[in-house]
């Protein structure tokens, strides 16, 4: 039986003295379905906090997307808002109790170093799009795309379209990508080893790069419980969401081999 502890507020104390991040450790591929096992077990233990987080998540994203420009902001909040809950993963598997304000702490906790990490990705993404646009364009697109709009619709033209679609597509995947893998650990390493944010994502680039089996093991697994989450009209994403959230810090564990 879990027992009651103190709110977050108290019981957490920040780490201001820089430390070295952890060796990163390559894992079998099965490794994929027990962060998902293991994350489970931990939604388990608290699932309506964590659904009530979630629920948290989904308004702060709904509220800030509905204010227009201000929805980039989403970028900066992420990381902040995950650090957080890493902070919630690591407390409750240490037997202790998630409070809603674990969704919080990362306003307490390496703030900055979490809200440049969370600017980082969000000017990464901006170059990502920009890049993916110039290939479109630059690959036959934009004389496809003139034609289209003064009424050429032939063959060539559509064939034009789609070519360049293809390319910028392709480009934005193999750049999109790289820059996930950079921010997926961050949250944890910032918080759990006080490693300023570049480093935090050339670390955890690192670790998704050695561990890229694992980690396409564990995209196939979402995507069928994705499948789920819509065939249950969205009531599934209630657990597929924070066990997603939860699986960052199983593999963080894992990967980085910390108790």
């Amino acid at each position: 039986m879990i027992e009651n502890t103190p709110s977050p507020a108290a019981q957490h104390k920040p780490n201001t003295e820089p430390t070295t991040a952890p060796k990163i450790h390559a894992v079998d591929a099965g490794h994929g379905l027990t962060w998902i096992a293991d994350a489970f077990d931990l939604f388990k233990q608290s699932a309506g906090m964590w659904i009530l987080m979630t629920i948290m998540i989904a308004v702060i994203s709904i509220v800030l997307t509905a204010l227009g420009p201000l929805a980039i902001a989403i970028n900066i909040l992420a990381p902040i808002l995950t650090g957080g809950l890493m902070l919630g993963c690591r407390d409750q598997s240490q037997g202790q109790e998630l409070h809603f304000e674990h969704l919080f702490a990362g306003f307490r906790e390496h703030t900055g170093q979490l809200a440049t990490v969370g600017a980082l990705y969000l000017l990464g993404s901006i170059a990502v799009v920009v890049l993916a646009i110039i290939v479109a364009l630059g690959t036959g697109g934009a004389s496809a795309l003139m034609a289209a709009i003064g009424g050429n619709h032939n063959a060539a033209a559509l064939a034009g379209l789609g070519v360049g679609f293809l390319m910028a597509l392709l480009v934005f995947l193999a750049a999109a990508i790289p820059l996930i893998m950079a921010l997926w650990f961050a949250p944890a390493l910032v918080v759990f080893h006080n490693v300023a944010a570049i480093d935090a994502m050339k670390q955890s680039f690192s670790a998704c790069l050695r561990n890229i089996f694992p980690f396409l093991l564990w995209g196939v697994m979402f995507i069928l419980l994705g499948i789920v989450g819509v065939v249950t009209l969205g009531l599934g994403f209630l657990v597929i969401i924070p066990v997603q959230i939860i699986s960052i810090y199983t593999a963080y564990k894992d990967i980085f081999a910390v108790a």
